[in-house]
């Protein structure tokens, strides 16, 4: 497989993950620099991380850090997000 046809889902145990561990967080970042092209997101991930942040603090983070990449006009900018057909 090439690597043009390789696909990443990342799940929501990598994000949290790296919220409460430094080293995990540079591990992600530096995923990113390299993957990101090729990273899907899924929706229900996405809302696990919202229901996971606590607090305003941890809310702003994923909003930032997380979020903020896909782009505020819906189109994705840093992952795709995907839907599944789930429970169908």
């Amino acid at each position: 497989m090439s690597a043009a046809e390789r696909r990443y889902i990342l799940d929501t145990n990598l994000f949290i993950r790296a919220f409460r561990d430094a080293a995990a967080g540079l591990a992600l970042e530096d995923f990113h620099r390299v993957f990101a092209p090729f990273e899907y997101l899924c929706a229900v991930v996405v809302q696990e991380l919202r229901a996971g942040a606590r607090t305003p603090a941890d809310r702003r983070r994923l909003e930032h850090h997380v979020l903020a990449p896909l782009g505020d006009d819906g189109a994705v900018h840093h992952v795709r997000v995907v839907m599944g057909g789930a429970g169908g």
